[in-house]
């Protein structure tokens, strides 16, 4: 089976029969080569701003599944609509429907890391550097906080500052060890304890 993405300079090929698996992160890594291939078409700001774009369309799509059957539902907060610019094409967007749906049957933590490598992977490559735009891995994030653990953190009242947040890995890693030390505490105490000592 192929598809066309097609923009307004050239056509690109791919093959597309085994973007959609059985395993969410095997769709969410093929999908990722095959945006930033997308990607590469264009140049500049206009690179910028597919890539955003397109990852907008894919948190949209990741959004509004995970609510699927809730009693209330959440609207995408009103900063992604900024963030859509661009018009994608048709097979982009199927594209980015399929990884955010993908997404859904991961955990959040890996959901958000592997659609932010895709936005990163979509940047211009100097862009890419000169941001520094290279995110830490779940894993590496949760295997960090551990030996904190196991070095003594305290994390009932520890504050802990990640100065270069890009895909979150840090901070949600960071914020279980915090809800699970609040023990019982009200909902309402542990989200204001979180957001007092987590920046």
């Amino acid at each position: 089976v192929y598809f066309t993405l097609r923009t307004n300079r050239k056509a690109l090929p791919f093959v597309a029969e085994h973007v959609r698996t059985t395993d969410p992160k095997v769709t969410l890594r093929s999908g990722k080569l095959m945006a930033r291939a997308f990607a590469a078409s264009f140049e500049g700001k206009e690179r910028e701003a597919v890539a955003r774009s397109f990852t907008t369309a894919t948190i949209a799509t990741y959004w509004n599944k995970i609510q699927e059957g809730a009693a209330h539902r959440f609207r995408l907060p009103a900063f992604f609509a900024v963030q859509s610019t661009v018009e994608l094409p048709d097979t982009a967007l199927t594209l980015a429907k399929t990884m955010g749906e993908a997404a859904c049957e991961l955990d959040p933590l890996a959901a958000s890391y592997l659609i932010s490598v895709t936005y990163t992977a979509m940047l211009p490559d100097e862009m890419r550097s000169r941001l520094g735009a290279y995110y830490t891995p779940p894993p590496l994030a949760e295997r960090l906080v551990a030996m904190a653990t196991s070095a003594g953190v305290n994390w009932k009242t520890c504050r802990v500052l990640d100065p270069a947040c890009g895909g979150g890995a840090f901070l949600s890693a960071v914020a279980a060890p915090i809800v699970n030390a609040a023990g019982y505490a009200p909902a309402a105490k542990t989200i204001a304890g979180i957001a007092s000592r987590l920046k």
